[in-house]
């Protein structure tokens, strides 16, 4: 090995080293590995010449690490060897034979995670002649072998076995852009790297590429894959990679002077040019990208939902944030996911079962597009709804149980039910479960209707995109990125003045004092504005003092987060002027709920004279001045379903 004199003294002088070396003094057999990290070696040539010859190095640093340890302790009788930070960086997608047998450094997100399973890594065999015991080598091994001292035919013995697991290695989405598809690399992980990671950690692997054959026997036109050899891992605690949150003065400067000016307006102009109008959800968005920040107990993420008619841009908003704005994000289509689908799910292989993350998992830190939400699984639903809340999910599948990080915003688009927007109350027409709407703190639509000044601004907003009039904007895309980083980097925890507070007490008294004056005596009550219409404005107003570099939320912030929030509340929770929030909870309109309850009255009075069960007939009769019959119909098989009705036999119904 070049350098072995220059590299042995490098490791008599590493901290890392030396404490690794305690470590097994202390706590061998339990520990037994040395940690060698080259990133702290003042030469660089050092680093390059063990990452060339990684073997030899190997050797090196067990000789010295075994001299220094025998010193305490003489039971040791061999120490495991883990390598990081080599000065070969590569992506998963930069993999070749050109790295084969070097030590190298890759850094991703775990995908998957395979069971622990049984390798062998070492045959040994006696003769029966002349007893020499020796050590069968893995390209010599066959049922029986040859001894190397008298070339008796001799049959294996004793089999030593590690552990061994199945890593599958990522790229992280920063890294991906412009449509590709991420690199994935599997990575071999034995002894004391069993079990260190879970799918959606970010991993720095020190590792050597190898070629896996097809065969023991390869004939030349044989190919095998590229796989990884760990030889050490590093978990991040942040979701995003140190070096990219790390800021020039430069960039700090322009940071401010961008701050100083209208950040808002140039986020807004900067999601999907291209596309005319939308401008509260453009602000929706914006103001989403600042609230991926570290968590304390308290949601700071913000969701956004955008319903609408096909063709109204959905799709392309969603994607373009994901490309261009966000520093770390995912886009999918949920009709389209397979395997582990948005969230996570246990895998079978040969081997047993494994566990691999989804695209919400995936997203950790960052943001998650999903497209086509009302294609979504139940399932997938169901997960989606726990990760929006609390940030992670549970599996407990195939005996696999775990929690894993999902400390994502989502942004995510769906249709009317019908495909386009029916003109009935669009609460109703969303094909989503009322408890997962009640977790977006936005939901805005889009409608396809003709209006001839609209579609004129429309159509020339698409011929200025292919005349190249958004390049400027485009040419800013970086720069944005790296400001979202900055903002939430620097300011994730932002107070409320007095002002701000002020102003948000008046709007949530004010507002509910409203449905107080307006309850009458036998009207179903209505509540305008909830605790989690409160949080959605904090969260947005929290978002926009980011936007800010601000670590004071301002008047201005509240404002405008109540812009964005009204308009959702305007669009949704609104029936003839009166404001509704259980609408979002309930999934139904004051209206709607008024005749369900007037029908299961009906039910109820009926039931007295009908111990047996009141015949639809009956009902339908009761309340046809009031309900049509296929109404009432939808009703009874409403209430049926949410367990208000029992119905004994076809047609005949019980109260419960």
């Amino acid at each position: 090995m070049e350098m072995e004199r220059e590299f042995e003294e490098a490791l008599r002088n590493s901290k890392t080293f030396l404490r690794s070396i305690d470590r097994v003094i202390t706590d061998y057999p339990k520990w037994r590995t040395v940690v060698v990290d080259l990133e702290e070696f003042d030469e660089p040539d050092i680093a390059f010449a063990v990452s060339d010859d990684v073997v030899e190095a190997m050797k090196v640093v067990q000789r010295v690490a075994m001299e220094l340890i025998k010193k305490e302790r003489p039971d040791v009788d061999r120490v495991w060897v883990e390598f990081r930070g080599s000065p070969i960086r590569l992506r998963a997608r930069d993999m070749s034979v050109e790295f084969k047998d070097r030590l190298v450094t890759v850094e991703g997100i775990v995908r998957r995670v395979d069971n622990v399973a049984a390798e062998v890594v070492r045959v040994e065999a006696e003769c029966p002649q002349c007893g020499n015991r020796f050590e069968v080598r893995r390209r010599e091994y066959r049922p029986d072998v040859r001894c190397p001292n008298c070339g008796m035919r001799c049959e294996p013995d004793e089999l030593f076995y590690t552990d061994y697991q199945l890593v599958v290695l990522q790229e992280a989405p920063e890294h991906v852009r412009g449509g590709e598809q991420p690199a994935t690399v599997e990575v071999e992980f034995r002894y004391d790297h069993i079990n260190r990671v879970r799918p959606g950690d970010r991993v720095r692997v020190t590792a050597v590429p190898r070629v896996r054959l097809p065969s023991s026997s390869p004939r030349p036109g044989d190919t095998g894959e590229i796989v990884l050899e760990a030889h050490g891992v590093e978990r991040s605690d942040s979701p995003l990679p140190e070096e990219d949150l790390r800021f020039t003065q430069d960039e700090v400067e322009r940071f401010e002077e961008l701050a100083e000016g209208d950040p808002l307006g140039e986020f807004v102009e900067a999601v999907a040019p291209h596309i005319h109008g939308h401008e509260v959800i453009k602000k929706a968005v914006s103001l989403q990208l600042f609230s991926c920040v570290e968590e304390g107990q308290i949601r700071e993420r913000v969701h956004v939902l955008i319903v609408g008619d096909p063709a109204t841009a959905k799709s392309q908003i969603l994607q373009h944030v994901i490309e261009h704005l966000a520093p770390r994000g995912v886009y999918v289509s949920a009709q389209h996911v397979t395997g582990a689908g948005l969230t996570a799910a246990a895998e079978r292989t040969e081997d047993g079962w494994t566990l691999e993350a989804g695209a919400v998992v995936m997203a950790d830190g960052g943001v998650i597009a999903i497209d086509e939400l009302d294609k979504a699984s139940r399932g997938d639903l169901n997960a989606l709804l726990e990760a929006m809340e609390s940030g992670k999910i549970s599996v407990a599948k195939a005996g696999i149980t775990t929690t894993l990080n999902a400390r994502c915003a989502v942004l995510a688009a769906a249709n009317p039910e019908a495909g386009r927007w029916q003109g009935g109350h669009p609460i109703e027409e969303i094909n989503l479960d009322p408890a997962l709407l009640s977790r977006f703190d936005v939901i805005l639509f889009t409608r396809d209707e003709p209006d001839p000044e609209q579609d004129k601004l429309v159509a020339e907003r698409m011929m200025e995109a292919f005349d190249g009039e958004f390049d400027e904007i485009e040419g800013k895309y970086e720069l944005l990125r790296r400001y979202v980083l900055y903002a939430t980097k620097e300011f994730p925890n932002v107070t409320i003045s007095e002002d701000a507070r002020e102003e948000l007490r008046d709007w949530f008294v004010s507002a509910r004092q409203e449905a107080a004056d307006r309850i009458d005596e036998g009207d179903l009550r209505t509540v305008p504005v909830t605790r989690r219409q409160m949080g959605s404005v904090l969260r947005l107003a929290r978002a926009s003092a980011r936007m800010r570099l601000s670590e004071t939320v301002g008047r201005g912030d509240v404002s405008v987060a109540l812009s964005v929030v009204e308009e959702f509340m305007k669009e949704v929770m609104q029936e003839d002027g009166v404001l509704d929030a259980d609408v979002i909870e309930t999934g139904k309109p004051k209206s709607v709920r008024e005749v369900r309850e007037y029908v299961l009255k009906v039910v109820r009075k009926l039931a007295k004279k009908h111990e047996d069960g009141v015949p639809k007939r009956e009902i339908v009769k009761a309340v046809k001045h009031r309900v049509s019959r296929e109404r009432v119909e939808e009703i009874l098989d409403d209430l049926v379903e949410e367990g208000s009705l029992l119905q004994p036999r076809p047609g005949v119904y019980l109260p419960m």
